[in-house]
């Protein structure tokens, strides 16, 4: 199921158990206004919650509501000034290489943490804002943020991922 919140989504957080979270994202075709200002959506609430506790380091457009393909990240996670926020339209990831148990939390399971299998490197490519081809080597902390959102845009959250580890109850699927 597709559940589109092009017209209706706010720039709130949406959090579990919302469906749009658990829903397949669509691919965007082309590069529209409207596209735009869910990428501004997404860079705005980075940028406006980059000093609060469990500031996040990577949004998927489902997170704001909107079911399209979209991500927005700090490429250097530890140092946010610089760079900015990046916007990637369609990512992909390939190449996933040496992978470790990481912990990890998410913004959409407030004050929750799991233990996550990730690649520690791997191939990131997508579409920026100017309909530019962008293909890199993702290491470390971006290759696993990379996977994070990459997976919310596939409807998964990383508790069906993996079991809890801090925060309450067990709960999860694994794999």
């Amino acid at each position: 199921m597709v559940i589109d919140h092009l017209e209706e989504a706010r720039v709130d957080l949406h959090v579990v158990p919302d469906p749009v979270l658990r829903s397949v994202c669509i691919p965007v075709k082309e590069v529209t206004p409207r596209i735009r200002k869910i990428a501004k959506d997404l860079e705005d609430y980075m940028l406006s919650h980059s000093k609060s506790e469990g500031a996040p380091v990577g949004l998927a457009a489902p997170q704001l509501g909107y079911s399209v393909r979209m991500i927005a990240f700090y490429p250097n996670p530890k140092f946010r000034e610089e760079g900015g926020v990046q916007i990637l339209i369609n990512p992909e990831l390939s190449k996933e290489k040496d992978y470790r148990i990481l912990r990890e939390g998410c913004t959409s399971i407030p004050g929750k943490v799991f233990q996550v299998k990730r690649a520690l490197s791997l191939k990131l490519k997508g579409l920026t804002l100017d309909g530019v081809q962008k293909s890199f080597k993702a290491r470390d902390i971006l290759a696993q943020i990379a996977q994070h959102e990459v997976d919310h845009l596939n409807g998964i959250l990383i508790d069906w991922r993996t079991l809890e580890v801090e925060g309450g109850e067990l709960n999860g699927k694994g794999d």
